[in-house]
C-alpha cells in the first residue's frame, strides 16, 4: 500500500498514523509497567532514544507519570 493510500484510509477512519502509533505505544507501556519493567527499559522497547521523551509522552497520554501509574 502506498503512503498516500494509507493516509487516505486512515483519514476515512478519522485517525492518523501517529495516533495509531501513540495508542499502541501507550497500551504497550501500560502492559510493560504492570509487569514491573522500568521506564528506561520500556522507553528502549518502544523506540525512544531518551527515557525523558518516553516519560513526557506517557504523561501526555495518561495524565500520569510512569511512576504514578505503576504505584511506585
Amino acid at each position: 500500500m502506498s503512503p498516500r493510500t494509507l493516509r487516505r484510509h486512515l483519514g476515512a477512519e478519522a485517525t492518523s498514523y501517529q495516533a495509531v502509533l501513540d495508542e499502541l505505544r501507550c497500551d504497550l507501556a501500560r502492559e510493560y509497567l504492570a509487569t514491573g519493567l522500568k521506564p528506561k527499559e520500556i522507553s528502549h522497547l518502544l523506540g525512544y532514544r531518551h527515557t525523558n521523551a518516553f516519560r513526557l509522552a506517557f504523561k501526555a497520554w495518561t495524565g500520569q507519570t510512569p511512576g504514578q501509574f505503576s504505584g511506585n
